[in-house]
């Protein structure tokens, strides 16, 4: 990428402001800033457990309550769906193996094939509210890098 002179001195301004050089990067490609997965997932993992209303520590632990089992697999099936991360890391975010969220996977999976109707509402609802974090999350980047460059040039 290729900058002008007056690019090259607001992205010095950002980064002297504590600005990454990912986020000043992302501002010049006049794109909205993306997530990456690994952040994806945490989103993720956030939507889940406060929809279901799930503390996180009971979610990422050896508890095998329904519940919990069924925020899991959601997780799984999302976290497959949305990231190209593989099943080991998906596993990994919440202590379980590969294995175990391919199991998880594919039960969801089929429930929702049968047409569990409590199953894919939440399915739905945990997507939108995921999907309003993520809007969240980049609109506040952008919105700070924003500021942070009027201020910048006001000065």
């Amino acid at each position: 990428m290729i900058f002008t002179e007056h690019e090259l001195k607001k992205s010095f301004l950002l980064y002297r402001e504590g600005f990454s050089y990912e986020e000043v990067l992302k501002y010049f490609r006049n794109k909205q800033p993306s997530l990456y997965d690994n952040e994806k997932m945490d989103i993720l993992i956030e939507a889940v457990t406060s929809y279901l209303k799930i503390p996180l520590e009971v979610f990422t632990s050896k508890f095998r309550g329904r519940n919990v089992i069924d925020g899991r697999a959601i997780y799984y099936y999302l976290a497959r769906t949305l990231t190209k991360k593989s099943l080991k890391i998906i596993g990994e975010k919440v202590n379980r193996d590969h294995a175990t969220v391919l199991n998880g996977f594919n039960q969801l999976k089929d429930l929702i094939d049968v047409g569990n109707s409590e199953m894919v509402e939440n399915l739905e609802n945990i997507r939108e509210l995921y999907f309003s974090y993520i809007d969240i999350r980049v609109n506040k980047t952008k919105n700070e890098i924003d500021k942070t460059l009027e201020n910048v040039e006001n000065v």
